[in-house]
Parts: structure tokens; C-alpha cells; sequence
């Protein structure tokens, strides 16, 4: 059966090069580019995506206006725009986690698998998991000028997520 495809609300991206290389943005500039678990949802979709297209060799992550992103959303009641069958079937291949994945293994553990050059251009304010996201998951960081690296995690008391607690020297 013909399936509509998904169309990106927190994420953008752009193809440079011939399509060589991938530019994806965080589109959601208004609140700083946060992680909503819709956005999250799309950061694995856009992953999966990228693994597979054999004509992309290189992938820039970046944030439009003032930041890079402002880390999680912690919604109360996240809403979703994509499809729940969607959302099942990467779940069903370990490729996205599930509501109680607040650590993000999956999507962790799906960048620590991705086999491209990755950048992340990092601009303006970039907190918690998406400074987690920037050092960890990227061969190579370009901070802007006006960058700014905060790690919140202790004053706000939640536990570090996207594997910063074993990446992070002791």
C-alpha cells in the first residue's frame, strides 16, 4: 500500500555538493531549537535516512537562529507528528527508542554506528544532551564565536543522557 511520506517539522535539512553532503538543521528557532521527543523521533528518522543514501558522504548538523539547541524539551505530555507506525517500526529495529528511553540508548547508540564524516557547526547556545550530542557523536566541532557550552545537568538534578556519563572523564 502506498505510504505518505513523513513530512520533517523539527528538523530540516538541505543537500549540498551534488548531494554529497547533507546539511541538517534543528528548525524550531523560536524556542531555541529544544528537543521535543517529536524532535528526537526525527533525529533517528533523518539518521536512518542518511546511513543508507550511498550518494551522501558527509553530514553538517547545525541549528538555525540564536542556538545550536537548548537540549530537552521535558514535555509532560509530548504530541507527536510522526506517525505512530513509524515511530513502531524503528522501535522494532532498535532504532528509536520508546517513551521511557529517557537516556536516548538508541539514538545513541545509532550515532556511535554511523559510518560518514559528521560536523556539527555549533552556533550560539547549546546545552545539556546537545552538547553530549556536538562532542560525542561528531568527527569534527566548529563553534562559532558566539558559542556557548552549558551543562546543567547537576543544578536542575537529572542524570546526564546520550552517554555523556561514560564518555566523560571522572
Amino acid at each position: 500500500p502506498y505510504v505518505c511520506p513523513y513530512r520533517l517539522v523539527n528538523i530540516g535539512y538541505t543537500l549540498e555538493d551534488d548531494g554529497k553532503i547533507c546539511v541538517v538543521y534543528f528548525n524550531e528557532s523560536k524556542k531555541l531549537n529544544r528537543w521535543t521527543r517529536n524532535c528526537i523521533c526525527e533525529m533517528s528518522l533523518v539518521l536512518e535516512h542518511l546511513r543508507r543514501k550511498d550518494s551522501i558522504k558527509c553530514v553538517i548538523w547545525s541549528g538555525v537562529g540564536r542556538g545550536f539547541s537548548s537540549g530537552a524539551a521535558f514535555e509532560t505530555n509530548p504530541s507527536f507528528a510522526c506517525p505512530l507506525s513509524v515511530r513502531n517500526a524503528y522501535q522494532a529495529k532498535g532504532l528509536m527508542g520508546d517513551k521511557d528511553d529517557l537516556a536516548l540508548k538508541n539514538l545513541t547508540l545509532s550515532f556511535l554506528r554511523f559510518n560518514k564524516p559528521s560536523i556539527a557547526a555549533v552556533n550560539g547556545v547549546c546545552v545539556g544532551g546537545a552538547v553530549n550530542f556536538a562532542w560525542f557523536f561528531h568527527d569534527i566541532v566548529i563553534a562559532s564565536h558566539n558559542a556557548n557550552f552549558m551543562y546543567p545537568f547537576s543544578s536542575i538534578g537529572i542524570t546526564p543522557e546520550l552517554g555523556s556519563s561514560l564518555f566523560l572523564p571522572k
